[in-house]
């Protein structure tokens, strides 16, 4: 069971409420993804908030100013301390921070200063190992800036992952670090990519089950439909964006017990619509962003009224 930790959670915006480490429930998890740590245009790892990953104090955890680990990342080795049945991981990139992936990826002497980087960023802050969240190879990620791409990314993503496999081993001879990847399940996405040699390479592959349809489209739909509706088809809607297509696709490839199901902790909404597959007006206000409701406001203001 893995649960990303956003590290700019911790901060009160919108109407969302704060989300600290010592909140989240060790009992139930074995993994937690620390997000994000960028991937900088020297092809670097870098923290996108230093204060949140290294400096606020805890005092709830013992914390004081002077403590040599503090910020979140100091809280979860913390945690790991009292539930050391807990992986660590930090993850690598993400929506906004995937720009640089394929220009790094695609030179050699580039691409080994990557590696060489993430690895001392794992073994200096004690990670039991790291999650690469490439969004995404080719096509489809951020737009505005727009990422690097070319046509051979998947091939370089690769040759990445496995240097980063032969650096973490090399680094890490008594103690396999865990090596991951987030993957999109949109067919140019999971469709492209070159399932069987992830697989082989990689402890796991988590599925992006989620946000197949939101307030970006014109007409209501689930943010994480199973199956094919033929309604939502004839609405618009892709015959592919459900969780048993993607699933079904990688479980070719690669072992069910390499594979993490995604789920969401939140909704997408829209205003002006009573009923799935008809157009909204727009998004819903959402909890701190536009179009997306936290599970705890949903919980309070959604569920029971019509």
């Amino acid at each position: 069971m893995v649960q990303y930790f956003a590290s700019w959670g911790i901060y009160q915006y919108g109407n969302r409420i704060p989300f600290f480490p010592n909140q989240m429930n060790f009992a139930q998890i074995t993994h937690v993804h620390y997000a994000f740590i960028d991937v900088t245009a020297a092809c670097a790892v870098a923290s996108l908030d230093a204060y949140a990953d290294f400096d606020v104090v805890y005092p709830e955890l013992g914390m004081s100013w002077d403590t040599p680990h503090k910020g979140n990342i100091g809280a979860f080795r913390i945690l790991r301390e009292r539930h050391p049945h807990v992986h660590l991981a930090f993850s690598l990139g993400g929506w906004t921070k995937s720009r640089y992936f394929s220009g790094c990826a695609a030179d050699d002497a580039k691409r080994a200063k990557l590696v060489r980087s993430a690895v001392a960023f794992t073994r200096q802050h004690d990670f039991d190992g790291i999650d690469v969240d490439w969004e995404y190879p080719v096509c489809c990620g951020e737009s505005d800036p727009p990422n690097q791409v070319r046509d051979d990314d998947w091939d370089n993503y690769v040759l990445l992952l496995r240097e980063l496999r032969a650096a973490l081993d090399e680094a890490s001879p008594a103690k396999h670090m865990e090596l991951t990847i987030a993957m999109g399940m949109n067919p140019r996405v999971s469709g492209a990519a070159p399932r069987a040699e992830l697989g082989a390479i990689l402890d796991a592959v988590n599925l992006m089950t989620y946000d197949y349809n939101g307030a970006w489209l014109p007409f209501t739909a689930h943010n994480a439909p199973l199956y094919a509706d033929p309604a939502g088809v004839a609405a618009g809607g892709h015959p592919e964006f459900n969780i048993d297509w993607g699933v079904s696709l990688w479980l070719q490839s690669v072992a069910a017990s390499k594979l993490v199901l995604g789920m969401p902790a939140y909704g997408r909404g829209w205003v002006g619509a009573a009923s799935e597959y008809v157009d909204g007006s727009g998004p819903v206000a959402g909890t701190y962003e536009e179009g997306l409701v936290s599970f705890y406001d949903i919980q309070a203001n959604y569920v029971g009224n019509p």
